[in-house]
Parts: C-alpha cells; sequence; structure tokens
C-alpha cells in the first residue's frame, strides 16, 4: 500500500515517537537497575497488609542491586526509626508528630471496633462513639522514639470527641499480642483498621464496623530533603503502587 506524503510523514514520526518511548523506557529500567546499596525500611507493627507486600516485593524487582532490610516497630515508635536515622523510609499510619517527616497517602480504609466476644455490644452490625461512652479502652502506649507522646495514641482514641466524653483507659498495649490479649480479657475495646479483622482476627475477638469515625491511612515516610536515589525511588514507587491498586 502506498501511504501519500502526510501519512508518510505520519508514520516517520510515530516510529520516531515510539522509538523515544522505547528508549526512554530503557533509560528508566537502567536508571534503576543502577541503583545500589541498602535501604532500610521501617514498618509499624499497624501497617502490616497486603499492601506492603506488594510494595516491597515490587521494589525489589524494580531495584535488584539495593538490599532491602524490614525493622518492624511497635505502636510506641510511630515514626518507624525515622527519627533516629535507624530506617531510610517507612510506612505508617499517622499521626506522625514530629519535625522533619513527610508524609504521602499510600491508601485509606475504614476503621472498626475491636470487642471482646462476650462483650453486650459485640453483635452489633455497627458501632459509633457515643454507643461505646464511658466504656475503658486498650490505648497504644505513649511514643517513646521522639514523636509528640501522646498524639498517636490520641488519634485511635478519638481524642478530643465531638460528644465531649473522655476516653477512659483500661489498658496500655505497645505491641498487637498485647493489644488482642487485653481486649479479649475484657480490659478494654479499641478501634482499629479493618484490614486487621484478616490479619490480627483471634478467637475471642470480634469487630464491628464504625460509623461517624475518620478512615486511617497507610503512608509511606522519608525525612524531609533525602533525595537519595533509593529513596527517592521506593517513595515513587509506593505512590505508583497506590494509584494503580
Amino acid at each position: 500500500m502506498l501511504l501519500t506524503p502526510a501519512g508518510t510523514a505520519f508514520l516517520d514520526a510515530a516510529r520516531s515517537t515510539l522509538a523515544g518511548l522505547e528508549r526512554g523506557v530503557a533509560a528508566a529500567v537502567n536508571a534503576a537497575r543502577a541503583v545500589a546499596g541498602r535501604l532500610a525500611v521501617g514498618s509499624s507493627v499497624a501497617a502490616a497488609g497486603k499492601t506492603r507486600t506488594r510494595l516491597l516485593t515490587a521494589f525489589a524487582g524494580a531495584y535488584p542491586a539495593v538490599e532491602l532490610e524490614l525493622v518492624t516497630y511497635d505502636l510506641a515508635a510511630p515514626a518507624a526509626g525515622l527519627l533516629d536515622h535507624r530506617t531510610d523510609v517507612a510506612l505508617i499510619r499517622p499521626p506522625v508528630d514530629a519535625p522533619g517527616i513527610v508524609l504521602e497517602v499510600v491508601e485509606e480504609e475504614p476503621r472498626v471496633f475491636v470487642l471482646p466476644a462476650a462483650h453486650p455490644l459485640a453483635g452489633r452490625d455497627v458501632l459509633e462513639l457515643a454507643d461505646v461512652a464511658g466504656m475503658p479502652w486498650v490505648a497504644a502506649a505513649l511514643a517513646v522514639d521522639g514523636c509528640v507522646p501522646a498524639r498517636w495514641r490520641d488519634e485511635w482514641l478519638v481524642n478530643p470527641r465531638p460528644g465531649g466524653d473522655v476516653p477512659v483507659i483500661g489498658a496500655e498495649a505497645r505491641t498487637i499480642d498485647e493489644w488482642r490479649e487485653h481486649v479479649v480479657a475484657g480490659h478494654g475495646i479499641s478501634l482499629c483498621p479493618a484490614s486487621s479483622e484478616e490479619y490480627n482476627a483471634r478467637p475471642g475477638l470480634v469487630f464491628v464496623p464504625a460509623k461517624n469515625v475518620p478512615v486511617t491511612s497507610l503512608c509511606v515516610a522519608w525525612r524531609a530533603g533525602d533525595e537519595r536515589p533509593a529513596v527517592r525511588g521506593f517513595v515513587e514507587l509506593a505512590i505508583s503502587v497506590a494509584r494503580d491498586g
């Protein structure tokens, strides 16, 4: 088939554009493979789940020359190692109330109430804060990593509350195991991400959807001004994974 001069010009331009795109993709892949070294990824115990697994797997595939180290932190370390430079990037749930830390949302999900199976409200289809007013709560331990001590705890206690009631703390927990044991033992109730029903369930726990409670976010976090290629690559990949999710 003979092309018109305009068609020939278009075809030549299209071939040139495709060749340019291919060169750009190849350059991006080569640039990623050229990044080497070690990247310490902090992770809050509250940040476990499919998204974390997807992100770590995707990064390992895109940056094969970077050695990944996953460091898990308990509920008393909301910044997951960023403040003492133990980690380079982190997967956390906000708030991280400390200077110099940048957060980018990866995903959002609703929160649910967690109660012992024998609790009078365990059979409800949905709960609001007004339904549990005056009941004791299992609270996260105060932050000891340099964040404002009570800020993360208060987020999960929903303190202050719209109704003005003050949370009653029946027990404190630093780890997921401690938190579950306290709830099952009847020391208090709590809120958690909805995905916890899949990852942190155990006999004796009941998860009830929460109404009129703000959602929670999973975020990638890093130190402001840190432009090292591996750090930037992880952050950009996290945002990309979120958009593709």
